[in-house]
Parts: structure tokens; sequence; C-alpha cells
């Protein structure tokens, strides 16, 4: 089943607003019955700000489970190049996948076999049988992850930015 991507990640933003600034759910009202989000109390009092989670600590805790999507997503993530900038780009994009149509994945499966047969680098007739593995898998994000990874590497080894 594929989930709409626009409402995770709005889900996903939901709850990083909670932990910057926590809400909670009070009371049913007795006439109608409805919880409305309110700011938590302490002892009737309003929280400070300064209680509240840093910006600092939110990035950090947002780069960490994206680290933790990551690793938990790709197939070996031992094995990748450019871990770090894959990190920030799918938190960036609210982890939607890049490689979803079966055209892209052929051309760059493509340029990656013409890679490979140029003899540029020996990493990328592995690279070519690992994205023909991975396509017959059941899991798009492995596939997905290495997948761009393999474009980061490739446009590194003709030094061009592929942003």
């Amino acid at each position: 089943m594929m989930r709409r991507h626009d409402a995770w990640l709005a889900n996903l933003l939901i709850v990083f607003c909670f932990l910057v600034k926590p809400v909670m759910a009070n009371n049913a009202s007795e006439t109608g019955g409805v919880r409305l989000l309110t700011e938590p109390q302490i002892s009737g009092q309003r929280v400070p700000d300064d209680q509240t989670v840093p910006a600092d600590v939110h990035r950090q805790r947002a780069y960490q489970y994206a680290r933790d999507w990551l690793e938990s997503a790709a197939p070996d993530a031992t094995v990748l190049a450019y871990p770090q900038a894959l990190t920030q780009d799918y938190l960036d994009n609210g982890f939607s996948l890049i490689w979803t149509q079966d055209a892209a994945r052929d051309e760059l499966e493509t340029q990656v076999n013409v890679i490979s047969l140029a003899g540029f680098s020996p990493e990328f007739e592995w690279r070519a049988w690992q994205l023909r593995q991975l396509r017959q898998q059941p899991s798009d994000a492995a596939y997905d992850i290495f997948a761009t990874d393999t474009a980061l590497c490739a446009a590194s080894l003709f030094k061009c930015d592929p942003r």
C-alpha cells in the first residue's frame, strides 16, 4: 500500500511541533464532550518558554530520526558513500522517495552501466549489480536510498553538483 507523502509529512510536522512546544488535551467539557489542545500548566500557571525544547535540540533530534530511518531502510548503511548528505536530503524533503518512476530508474541504471563499462571506477560495476538486485526487492526505500547515493557518486566522479 502506498502512503501519501503529504499526509505523512503533515503528521510528522505535527509531532515535531509538539516536541518544540508541548501541548496536551484538556478534559472534555460537560456540554459537548470536545477536547481542546492547550498548553501544559504547572499549578495553574503557564510553562515558561525557556522550559521548551530549544531549536538546536529539535534539529538534532530530527537529524537523528532521519539518520535512524536511513539506516533502517538502507540495504546496508555501511556501504553508503554519502550518508550525511542522504540524511539531510531525505530530512529536508520529508522522506519522500525520488526514484519512483520506472523511466528514471532505467535511466540511472543505464548511466551507471555506461560508467561501469567505460572503466572510470570499478565501484560502479558493483553499484550496477546492486541496483538490479534492489529493484527486485519489495522495499522501494532501500532502492531509493542506494540509487540516490549512486547518483551522488556519479556526480562526484565527474565533479558536478547534482543540486
